[in-house]
């Protein structure tokens, strides 16, 4: 393969690598965002609860009780919810770093061979020099011995 042919192969790489790299802080911040949206809730649900029981002890009958009961259920029914995002996140996550590795194995492999490719070609211009000098030494020494 040719040197350019490389420089964007490896190019490509690297546009892929930072495309994965961004969705992966993407993925981090949602993580966050809902992580802090179940720390709410569940603060949330223990304030609820800390207050039904104070109205429990000064006397709460029948339906409130029940809208009561069918509130922190709400909540709770939120909270499961959130978790389940969190949880779908955490594996989206997951498969994002697994994904950003291969990325980073892949641009290393174009890198490695394109030190390769230049290797090679500084070799070949190597050898080629050190023919041209040959020759040249040669030449030299016959128009010398032809010459005495």
């Amino acid at each position: 393969m040719k040197a350019q042919t490389l420089k964007l192969l490896l190019n490509q790489r690297k546009a892929q690598t930072e495309y994965v790299s961004k969705e992966l802080g993407e993925l981090r911040k949602q993580l966050e965002r809902i992580s802090k949206q179940i720390e709410t809730l569940n603060a949330y649900l223990t304030d609820v609860r800390r207050k039904s029981s104070e109205k429990a002890s000064k006397g709460i009958f029948g339906d409130q009780i029940k809208n009561q009961l069918g509130f922190t259920q709400k909540i709770q029914d939120g909270i499961r919810q959130q978790v389940h995002k969190k949880d779908i996140l955490e594996n989206q996550i997951e498969n994002m770093i697994r994904k950003w590795n291969e990325c980073i194995i892949e641009e290393r492999k174009v890198e490695k061979l394109i030190e390769k490719v230049n290797y090679a070609t500084a070799k070949e211009q190597e050898n080629i020099e050190q023919k041209m000098n040959d020759e040249f030494s040669q030449r030299f020494y016959l128009a010398r011995a032809i010459s005495k």
